[in-house]
C-alpha cells in the first residue's frame, strides 16, 4: 500500500519497465509481453497522476506511449496539452504535441506548437528544424531558409541546417 501511495516509487517502477520493453519485438510472445508490460506502465504513470494531476513529465510519457507504441495521436495530445498548461515553456511535451498533429494533417495547429517550442527554447535546434520541414512542405521556402540560418548561429558545427537545406533545393 505505502508504494502503490508513493508518487516517486510509481514513477520509478513505470520507468524501469518503459525501458524493458523490447523494440525490436518479432514474435507474439515477444509482442504479448510488450502489451503487458505497457499495461503496467500505463497503470503506474496513472497512479503518479492520481498523487499529483500536473506531474509535467509523466503526463508527457503517457502522450508518448499513446502516439509511439499504439499510433493515437488523439489520444495523446491531452496529455502533451496538460503538460504544456502546467508548464508553458516545456519544449518536449510541445514538440510532441506538434508531431501529433502534423501526424493527424493539423498542419496549422502543428505550426503553432513548433513555433511555440521555438520561442520558449530558441536554442533547441530540433524545436527550430522541425518548424523549418513543416513550413517547406508547406511552400515556405524562404521561412524555412532563414530558420535554418538560425540554426546555424546556433551551432554552426551541426549538419542539421545544411542537410535540410540540401534537401529543399533538391526538392524545390
Amino acid at each position: 500500500p505505502y508504494l502503490e501511495n508513493s508518487l516517486h516509487a510509481n514513477a520509478l517502477v513505470a520507468s524501469h519497465l518503459l525501458r524493458d520493453i523490447n523494440a525490436e519485438a518479432v514474435t507474439v510472445e515477444e509482442k504479448v509481453e510488450n502489451e503487458r508490460k505497457i499495461k503496467k506502465v500505463i497503470y503506474h504513470f496513472n497512479q503518479v497522476l492520481k498523487l499529483d494531476p500536473n506531474e509535467v513529465r509523466t503526463l508527457n510519457n503517457l502522450g508518448t506511449i499513446y502516439y509511439d507504441f499504439y499510433q493515437d495521436y488523439k489520444k495523446a495530445i491531452p496529455y502533451f496539452k496538460k503538460a504544456i498548461d502546467a508548464d508553458s515553456s516545456f519544449t518536449i511535451a510541445l514538440l510532441n504535441m506538434a508531431y501529433c498533429h502534423e501526424m493527424l494533417g493539423e498542419t496549422s495547429k502543428a505550426i503553432g506548437c513548433y513555433e511555440q517550442a521555438v520561442k520558449a527554447d530558441s536554442d533547441n535546434i530540433r524545436a527550430t528544424s522541425s518548424l523549418a520541414n513543416l513550413l517547406f512542405s508547406q511552400g515556405e521556402f524562404e521561412r524555412a531558409i532563414n530558420l535554418n540560418s538560425e540554426i546555424v548561429h546556433i551551432d554552426a558545427t551541426s549538419p542539421i541546417p545544411y542537410l535540410n537545406i540540401a534537401g529543399y533545393y533538391l526538392k524545390k
